[in-house]
């Protein structure tokens, strides 16, 4: 089961080496962890994960929307 952290993880490190990223998949993955009061940790949470999984969400939804930008 995928998970926010390890997402952040994985595409911050593909991008330092210059790995291509599926972004079509990484923004379904963030939709599917969206929800009413923030960012989920994972697609099984019922419920937001706090500020550091809504900072960490809203950085990769930048990233998906800016693709010639380094991540952060």
């Amino acid at each position: 089961m995928p998970d926010l952290l390890s997402t952040y993880e994985a595409v911050v490190t593909a991008d330092r080496q210059r790995i291509p990223v599926d972004f079509p998949r990484l923004t379904v993955f963030l939709d599917r962890i969206g929800r009413p009061e923030g960012t989920a940790w994972t697609p099984l949470t019922p419920t937001g994960g706090g500020v550091l999984a809504d900072c960490l969400g809203v950085a990769r939804r930048r990233a998906c929307g800016t693709r010639n930008t380094p991540c952060t």
